[in-house]
């Protein structure tokens, strides 16, 4: 999958700045109501500052538990290569959040191809090529469910149906995983 996630923090800063410039491809059916909504409402978001959040997080457990609760206190040394690392783990921790909160995004588009149509035109009235790179993982699943349903003649489910309670039971009852019982009692019984 390529995302230009680079891109969409840097373009669409605030909520009014989306709308602004996904409005004309609302207007000209390139992407849903929906996809509007939903992409106005996420891409200006607070998981765009999530990496300096963890980050600064992570250093004030750090400091707050080296200078105040470890016995001996950290020595100055410690405390900066503590807060060094806590520092980096807690961005590698926020950039990860912020990649799921985008796999999340992406895959609650209705329609990823006219998101996909929308940014690059997007792109173009900014002065740029249009190029993003951009692909989505789901448009290519999609494109090979709809050959293989094409070709084999059966319907498979997906989607948000998929969440259903009865096709949970339905597909579950096909899964070589085990059942619930066996797991709680090998997780909560003592040996």
């Amino acid at each position: 999958m390529s995302y230009p996630l680079h891109w969409l923090k840097t373009t669409f800063p605030s909520r009014s700045r989306a709308v602004e410039l996904l409005q004309p491809e609302l207007e000209k059916d390139v992407i849903t109501k929906h996809d509007f909504e939903l992409a106005t409402r996420f891409l200006p978001g607070g998981h765009r500052h999530w990496q300096a959040i963890y980050g600064v997080g992570a250093v004030g457990i750090t400091l707050g538990y080296g200078h105040s609760l470890a016995r001996p206190r950290w020595s100055h040394a410690k405390l900066a290569w503590g807060s060094g690392a806590a520092t980096l783990i807690g961005m590698v921790f926020g950039q990860v959040r912020q990649v799921l909160a985008h796999r999340q995004f992406t895959e609650a588009l209705e329609n990823p191809t006219g998101f996909i149509e929308a940014s690059r035109n997007v792109d173009r009235r900014l002065g740029g090529d249009g190029q993003l790179g951009f692909t989505l993982e789901r448009i290519r699943k999609d494109a090979a469910h709809l050959d293989n349903t094409a070709t084999s003649g059966s319907s498979q489910e997906h989607g948000p149906e998929m969440v259903s309670e009865e096709n949970w039971k339905k597909s579950w009852s096909q899964s070589n995983a085990p059942d619930g019982e066996y797991l709680y009692w090998l997780c909560y019984m003592p040996p």
